[in-house]
């Protein structure tokens, strides 16, 4: 029984299944998805009704909002129900399309931060010093990871998924393997970053190509719910203001400020921005150049000084107003 908690044993087995594959077909992981559809699928299990249909009672008693359910968590639901149902219909079956819920349509997203120049220096003050007896684990390896994110623009995940195999010590790059759009690619450091590298990895003295190069012990990776509370505690330490949960700095905005960053850098030094934006898309790992022209407009925003000049020049790509997808 335990082994069917993963598979998809409801009415809608056959529809989830071939949903899933259809997703993934397209480059998409959709793991997160796929679990929460298993919960949908268990859900259904309670009705009964004719195959190959999707019924309006049953949609919308899945989507009943529940007591202290966040509001993220429901739109999840509701946009489960809503995607297998399309799916279905475009399929020509027959199931009831429901409608996300108004608080979460019309919720502002969340905007990205790009760090200044003082506060990176407060942040990695605050790394470089921390007590080998509090964190024996994260004064070794944080000081390395947290500038990896920023030199590299790094997803979270992506950093604990590199083993030694994918450290390149001729080119000076690392190769970043199973991204979110399962992509592969190739990601070449700024010098001093690999040396950086480099003398860390030495000084693990583990070669084993099979090994995670940030984890405790080389065999399984760090868990990356706790690095998140730890970064909150030291943009905290470092003075800066964190409101909480999704109110303040998160370790995904040195990927932003990383981006940003290379944006203004290639324009100030005279380099084509229309024909740099590929470049930085297949370095960042994006699944196509929608998500890295978000940055334009950001870049345009945090830097006044090239604000007009940046502005006219790309202003037919620059994204109209202040909301920023979070799937960069």
């Amino acid at each position: 029984m335990k082994e069917n908690n993963n598979h998809f044993i409801g009415p809608l087995k056959e529809h989830c299944e071939n949903f899933i594959s259809w997703k993934r077909s397209g480059g998409l992981k959709y793991d997160t998805e796929r679990a929460m559809l298993i919960r949908f699928d268990r859900f259904t299990c309670n009705y009964s009704f004719a195959p190959g249909t999707l019924p309006r009672e049953v949609v919308e008693a899945w989507c009943q909002k529940r007591e202290n359910e966040h509001p993220r968590t429901h739109c999840s639901r509701v946009r489960t129900a809503k995607l297998l149902a399309q799916y279905m219909v475009r399929c020509g079956y027959n199931a009831y399309i429901t409608y996300l819920p108004s608080e979460v349509k019309n919720k502002r997203k969340f905007l990205a931060h790009i760090y200044s120049d003082s506060e990176l220096q407060k942040i990695f003050a605050v790394i470089d010093n921390l007590d080998p007896k509090k964190y024996p684990y994260g004064y070794i390896h944080y000081p390395v990871l947290f500038r990896l994110y920023y030199s590299a623009g790094l997803r979270l995940s992506e950093a604990f998924n590199i083993k030694n195999k994918d450290i390149d010590f001729k080119t000076e790059a690392i190769i970043i393997r199973n991204t979110k759009f399962g992509k592969t690619r190739i990601v070449p450091l700024h010098h001093d970053m690999f040396a950086i590298l480099k003398d860390f990895i030495f000084h693990n003295e583990n070669n084993d190509p099979e090994s995670y190069v940030f984890s405790r012990n080389q065999n399984t990776q760090k868990p990356e719910k706790s690095i998140g509370s730890f970064f909150t505690k030291v943009v905290r330490r470092a003075g800066l203001y964190h409101g909480g949960k999704s109110k303040g700095m998160r370790i995904h905005d040195f990927r932003h400020t990383f981006a940003v960053r290379s944006l203004r850098n290639a324009y100030l030094s005279g380099i084509d921005i229309t024909n740099f934006m590929p470049y930085l898309c297949a370095y960042l790992g994006h699944a196509d150049l929608r998500g890295t022209e978000l940055y334009l407009q950001l870049t345009a925003d945090v830097f006044p000084e090239i604000t007009d000049r940046f502005s006219h020049s790309f202003s037919k790509i620059i994204p109209q107003g202040d909301k920023y997808e979070e799937n960069a």
